[in-house]
């Protein structure tokens, strides 16, 4: 009974997040993101990708608002990087502006990535993992998909090529 309450519990928050974060600027942003970390993959690849970022406004280890999860940054031999690396490519701001116009080369991609963007943000299609992840990496092993001194991989499952994880805060050993 606690795990059914539980889980209809979390139901409910993710629809009530996903209610307020359905918009078009929203949806563009997380379709940005889909369509530069994976354009040219499965359409269930791109969906657990827009998944990740929602996922993450609820998870303990990322910030709990779209723009803190889209903005975030990392530190890394005196640069600074968005969790969301192709964020930080002018190749592809240019290739996303692009991408846009009707009939351009990649507007099938620019279509796919919004499409899939609104099933996440507006809870019209189910998070293919049932755990929420929020991490993924196109390799395995990857920082993404092994746990570490902070967090433990509760769930990992590769979905076309990449792999997709769930994480908890680490309190003993995993």
């Amino acid at each position: 009974m606690a795990l059914v309450l539980s889980w209809l519990v979390m139901l409910v928050t993710v629809h009530d997040i996903c209610a307020s974060l359905c918009t078009t600027t929203n949806k563009e942003k997380v379709g940005r993101i889909v369509f530069g970390e994976a354009s040219g993959e499965s359409t269930n690849v791109q969906l657990e990708v827009a998944f990740t970022i929602v996922n993450r406004i609820n998870h303990v280890g990322f910030p709990n608002s779209l723009d803190g999860v889209v903005d975030q940054t990392y530190k890394s031999g005196g640069k600074t990087y968005h969790h969301y690396n192709t964020l930080d490519y002018f190749s592809h701001d240019l290739r996303w502006k692009a991408s846009k116009a009707p009939g351009a080369k990649e507007h099938a991609a620019y279509i796919s990535a919004i499409t899939q963007a609104e099933h996440a943000l507006c809870a019209t299609k189910s998070d293919p993992m049932s755990c929420g992840p929020v991490n993924f990496c196109a390799t395995n092993p990857c920082a993404s998909t092994n746990s570490n001194k902070y967090w433990c991989v509760t769930e990992k499952k590769q979905i076309g090529s990449y792999w997709f994880t769930c994480i908890k805060k680490k309190t003993g050993r995993c």
